[in-house]
């Protein structure tokens, strides 16, 4: 039980600051699409701001 606990904290901890580093390029994104429905816009921000985090490096 003690190791299902410290599994999902380890993988809350690496989602969260996943979160931390691309929050910022994702809500750049938003702002630049310009489609009429929020959720496709949402998801598409998403990836294209992942996909601009990894070929920046």
């Amino acid at each position: 039980m003690r190791l299902l606990f410290f599994f999902f904290l380890f993988t809350f901890l690496i989602g969260f600051l996943f979160y931390l580093l691309t929050r910022r390029t994702i809500a750049e994104v938003y702002q630049e699409l310009n489609n009429k429905n929020r959720y496709l816009r949402g998801i598409k921000a998403f990836f294209i701001g992942i996909y601009r985090i990894l070929t920046s490096v």
